[in-house]
């Protein structure tokens, strides 16, 4: 006889009761049927690009605020799925990556898609654009440091150039020439920061704890992208200064 396993443990079925039985039966599957839309860009029979319709197990997750950068990746599981070329009626296999949440079944019938359509709630208004910031965050956040990485390291030859045209002897030897010194200091700091925003973490992470990793990690990046866009700032600020005042002498 078959032990039983679940939330009343391992069990011979002889040995349950009444009231686990009821138990078991009242266990609802949380999983529901979802359709994915996919496309086979090049097929192997006929090299053509053909539209199917695939039937997947989506788990509801509970939602919850995470943390991510205004505007617009990972590596997702995938699954061998068989195909059949509309053209050739030739058999294939396909890897097609999983979305987040869904197991990928097969190819979806009409029946399935009949009863997918006829049970799925209507989407949250906003979801699908909150998906895409989410996904897109982290990119968001690199892209903006390495331009500031770029401006920063840059702005520094850009204000000795012009130090010089407008004629830093003018300035001579007084407390203000050290003032000077600060624009491409700040800037120079700012560059560290910005470098420190983009070095990789490495760190070992189990799927359960991607999330709180993630959150860890995009808080280091707003740490150093505030820290160092303030430096920027303040040393674009000296430096108007520094090159007005050495105009007016």
């Amino acid at each position: 006889m078959l032990p039983t396993m679940g939330q009343i443990g391992w069990r011979r079925r002889s040995q349950l009761t009444r009231s686990d039985f009821a138990r078991i039966r009242k266990m609802p599957d949380e999983r529901t049927t979802t359709i994915v839309d996919y496309a086979v860009t090049v097929c192997p029979r006929c090299g053509k690009s053909h539209p199917f319709k695939l039937k997947g197990l989506a788990r509801p997750k509970p939602e919850e605020k995470v943390p991510l950068f205004g505007g617009t990746g990972e590596g997702a599981r995938k699954s061998e799925i068989l195909f059949t070329c509309p053209e050739t009626n030739k058999k294939f296999t396909y890897s097609v990556p999983e979305p987040t949440g869904v197991e990928i079944m097969g190819l979806a019938s009409a029946a399935d898609i009949a009863q997918a359509t006829a049970g799925s709630p209507p989407p949250a208004p906003g979801k699908g654009e909150f998906d895409e910031w989410s996904k897109k965050s982290r990119d968001i956040a690199l892209d903006f440091s390495k331009t500031m990485l770029s401006a920063s390291t840059g702005g520094i030859a850009v204000y000795f150039a012009v130090l010089k045209y407008v004629g830093f002897e003018k300035i001579g030897s007084t407390a203000f020439a050290k003032l000077t010194l600060l624009p491409p200091v700040l800037l120079l700091l700012a560059a560290i920061l910005y470098v420190l925003a983009l070095r990789p973490r490495h760190e070992l992470v189990a799927p359960g704890d991607f999330n709180a990793f993630r959150q860890r990690r995009l808080a280091q990046l707003n740490r150093f992208i505030i820290a160092g866009t303030t430096a920027f700032i303040v040393a674009i600020g000296l430096a108007i200064v520094v090159l007005f005042s050495a105009l007016n002498k």
